[in-house]
Parts: structure tokens; sequence; C-alpha cells
């Protein structure tokens, strides 16, 4: 099925699908980031491990609810995508979003521009969403920021265990490599690419990860 399958997608399907709707232009372009990070990640991994993924949202008509066979892959894949998303409509538009309402305060416009919206959240889909708690949302911001230059008003998730900082885009991306199918292979792989871990320690590293179930 794989080869008849990759000739199809090759041949017949673009490389990126966006749907539009009405949505203000900076969240129309954060979700244009999103699947082009994972254009990019395509690129850098192969189509056996893409193509794996497209069956897999296919067979369950989206992501699934993270029990079956494949959904660890999802987690790698839609953590990298979501993250990028925001990470780079933030640095298009810095505080010209349009997260804030109307009366917004000059605090609210800080607190709620694209890069900080990821550090309140856990898991993109939990309960009442969903059964499992799936997908980490948050956890490449929190590999990447440093909580003590939060704005005012902006929150850990209760949750989380998030004393790490500094690991740049460039390493997140050189740890997606092929055989990297879980957020815990992704753990292992980031820690033989980054091996002094950007000055953080190795108890505060795992505890990160642990804190959100790896």
């Amino acid at each position: 099925m794989m080869p008849l399958l990759t000739t199809y997608f090759t041949a017949f399907l673009p490389d990126v699908i966006l749907s539009v709707t009405d949505n203000s232009s900076d969240k129309v372009k954060r979700t244009a980031y999103h699947e082009l990070a994972h254009a990019v990640h395509y690129q850098k991994v192969g189509n056996s491990y893409w193509i794996a993924e497209v069956v897999y949202t296919i067979s369950h008509t989206g992501y699934g609810d993270g029990t079956d066979p494949g959904a660890d892959r999802v987690e790698v894949v839609e953590t990298w995508g979501n993250h990028m998303g925001y990470y780079l409509a933030d640095r298009h538009y810095g505080l010209n979003h349009s997260n804030a309402g109307t009366n917004a305060t000059t605090a609210d416009i800080e607190r709620l521009r694209h890069g900080n919206w990821l550090e309140p959240h856990h898991f993109k889909y939990s309960p009442p969403d969903d059964p499992v708690n799936f997908i980490p949302w948050g956890l490449m911001h929190d590999l990447a920021d440093d909580n003590n230059s939060n704005p005012i008003g902006l929150l850990e998730h209760s949750s989380i265990t998030d004393n790490v900082k500094d690991f740049t885009h460039l390493q997140l991306y050189h740890a997606l490599t092929p055989d990297v199918t879980s957020i815990p292979t992704f753990r292992t792989q980031l820690t033989a690419i980054v091996p002094g871990l950007n000055g953080n320690t190795q108890t505060d590293y795992h505890a990160l990860f642990s804190s959100y179930g790896y």
C-alpha cells in the first residue's frame, strides 16, 4: 500500500492544503506557518514516515484519542507544528495581533500575543474535549522559553514543572530525525544533539518531560 499511496500523494495532491475561514489574518497566517512547519518536518523525515502519518490521520478522521498505535508519532508531528505556528506568528505580528478584545489593556495585549499563547497550556486535547490527555501542546515552547521573562499575568500551567530554557528552534528541528516517532524518543534525541542541555540540569530537563507525562 505504501508505494501506491506515495505515488498518489506526490503525483496528484498539493504539498500543503490551507482552509481559509473568516478568521483574522494573523490567525490564518498562524495556521499557514503550522502547515509549513509540517512540510519542513516532512523534508527531514521522508516519505515512509509521512505516509504513515497520513494513513493514521485518514483512518482516525483526525488525531484519534491517543490510544492507538501511531498516536505517539502524532504527538511529535503536531507538537512541532503547533509550536512553530505560534512562534512564527509572533515573530511576524508581535503586539499587532487579534487575540485580545477591543477593550484590552496594554498588559493584556502583551500577555495574549501569539508567542505567549502556549505558556498556560498543557495538552491540545484533554477532558472534557477528549477522554485522554493528548498532544503536549506547550512542550517545545517550554523547552525554549524563559519563565523569568514572562509578562505580568502570564502563568505556567499548574501541572507543568518548567525550569528549562534556551533550547533553540534549530536544535528542536535537528532532533526530529526519522526514528523519532514519540516524545520519549524526541527527548533522547535532543539530549544526544545537545549533551550540555544549554546549561539546564538533567533533573530539570527530565522534570519538564515528566510533568507532561513522559
